[in-house]
């Protein structure tokens, strides 16, 4: 009959389908590319005057009421050690999400019937503060493994820990290790003890337990890495510490008090 559809043969509709199959898989792929905004973070940064040796001047801070540095060019070593020992120890090894960490949180938050951990990456937790830490959801979770996933394709794991160590919120409204390492010890990064830089590599995950201190502050802090001298011989001493700080001078140089640091067992 003239008004009849012409047939179409098998093969012609399997290539149909094939053709739409690639047509989806293609638009998927290029959803995934373009997912990540570039720049990354478009927070502004605190203006900071330093001395020729390296020595704080003077800083203010950021537009949006924050201490946030200027990124380093790389990661301070023992920051960097130490931060990988406690946070990501196979960070040099899994694409951005650490399957095993994620299986080993699912196992965790089923014992539990909540929420107690979240198996994230240090590429996760580069995700969650470019997205300004939005709700811990399954969807949101799953946004952050794709996104994280992304990021390892156009970042080094250098530049990715750099990402992390200049954006990681460190207490009160304090961003980025530098910020950190001058508010809490008055020195810069570099210059940081493996103490030290134990004491700072555990805030980003419970920043709100430490808020900024005051004048003759006392903050008490309990966690699980070392911190010691003797970091480099062991990793695996519980510490509970009594951080004591007092003001050493009201009209003190910087963009903080200078405050004196005792530690001593509780």
């Amino acid at each position: 009959m003239a008004g009849d559809r012409p047939l179409i043969s098998r093969p012609q509709k399997r290539k149909r389908r094939l053709l739409l199959l690639a047509g989806l898989l293609a638009a998927l792929a290029l959803s995934f590319w373009f997912s990540l905004p570039e720049p990354l973070f478009t927070d502004q940064l605190s203006p900071v005057l330093l001395a020729a040796d390296g020595r704080l001047l003077d800083a203010r801070l950021a537009a949006d009421e924050q201490w946030r540095f200027p990124r380093l060019k790389s990661v301070p070593n023992r920051f960097y050690q130490v931060l990988l020992q406690y946070e990501d120890r196979r960070f040099f090894l899994h694409p951005g999400v650490d399957l095993l960490a994620v299986a080993r949180a699912m196992a965790q938050n089923l014992k539990r019937g909540r929420i107690v951990s979240g198996g994230s990456t240090i590429t996760m937790q580069v995700i969650r503060s470019a997205r300004k830490n939005r709700g811990r959801t399954f969807p949101e979770k799953f946004r952050e493994m794709l996104l994280a996933l992304r990021l390892e394709l156009s970042y080094s794991k250098k530049e990715i820990l750099s990402l992390y160590a200049a954006n990681a919120p460190f207490g009160g409204n304090i961003v980025g290790i530098d910020a950190a390492s001058w508010f809490y010890f008055g020195r810069s990064a570099e210059a940081l003890s493996w103490a030290e830089a134990a004491f700072l590599a555990v805030i980003p995950t419970t920043p709100a337990s430490l808020p900024a201190q005051q004048a003759g502050g006392c903050c008490r802090i309990k966690g699980t890495a070392c911190c010691g001298s003797s970091w480099s011989e062991s990793t695996s001493l519980p510490w509970n510490i009594r951080w004591h700080w007092r003001r050493t001078s009201p009209a003190a140089p910087g963009p903080c008090r200078v405050w004196r640091r005792t530690c001593f067992p509780p």
